[in-house]
C-alpha cells in the first residue's frame, strides 16, 4: 500500500517519470504468483509473504496506475476520490 501512496505523491508533486518508473516496480511486485496481491515480501529474497489475496494492496496498486496515467492527481488523497 505504500508504493501506492509514495507514487501517487511523485505525481502530485510533479514527479510524473518517476512517478512511471516505480509503478513498474510496484507492478512487478503485485505481479508475483499470478497478481496474488500478498501482504508483504520479503527485504531480502524478495518473496512473497503473508497472506494473498490482499484488496487493499490490489487498491493501492489501481490507484497508483490511475494517478500515472491520468496525470490529474493533485495528492494522494485525491487521488482515492478521484473520478473519470
Amino acid at each position: 500500500m505504500v508504493g501506492g501512496f509514495w507514487i501517487a505523491a511523485l505525481a502530485a508533486a510533479g514527479r510524473a517519470e518517476q512517478a512511471k518508473v516505480e509503478l513498474v516496480k510496484l507492478a512487478r511486485a503485485c505481479a508475483l504468483r499470478n497478481w496474488a496481491f500478498t501482504e508483504w515480501l520479503h527485504g531480502k529474497t524478495l518473496a512473497p509473504r503473508g497472506m494473498p489475496g490482499q484488496s487493499w494492496n490490489a487498491a493501492a496498486f489501481l490507484m497508483a496506475e490511475h494517478v500515472v496515467s491520468d496525470g490529474t492527481a493533485k495528492g494522494p488523497r485525491q487521488a482515492l476520490f478521484m473520478r473519470s
